[in-house]
């Protein structure tokens, strides 16, 4: 998100700015848990942000929930890319945990790559005790 904590909401092709449609148009899950957005963006749990390899800006905000009525925990996840939310994903149960954890995982392999072609050129320093001298 920007330095002014600013949201946008992304856009479609036609330049129209994808509000509430978008997050209820999908799935039953997502539709029932739509009103957590706010909680989630404001009172995230877990909070991943790093710079892809193309050198976005990208940032996993996730909040886990009880749902009462079925006695679950709900996992929420919003997706914020150069501060334009681009998706929220609501999951349950253990398929919730492991959806969170996998993402969190996989952000390794979208972070800007360490000396390699086309990516960062710092190196890390040699390991302690292992500098030869």
């Amino acid at each position: 998100m920007g330095e002014t904590g600013e949201l946008r909401f992304r856009r479609g092709e036609d330049g129209r700015t994808l509000d509430y449609e978008h997050f209820v148009d999908r799935g039953i899950v997502r539709n029932d848990y739509l009103g957590t957005l706010p909680s989630t963006l404001k009172n995230q749990d877990i909070r991943v942000e790093f710079t892809t390899a193309e050198g976005e800006a990208k940032a996993y905000l996730i909040r886990k929930y009880l749902d009462a009525d079925i006695q679950k925990d709900i996992w929420d996840m919003l997706v914020v890319r150069d501060g334009e939310l681009k998706t929220k994903i609501a999951r349950i149960g253990t398929k919730g945990r492991n959806y969170a954890e996998s993402q969190i995982i996989r952000s390794g392999n979208e972070a800007s790559r360490s000396d390699s072609a086309g990516g960062a050129t710092e190196s890390a320093s040699t390991p302690r005790g292992d500098n030869g001298t």
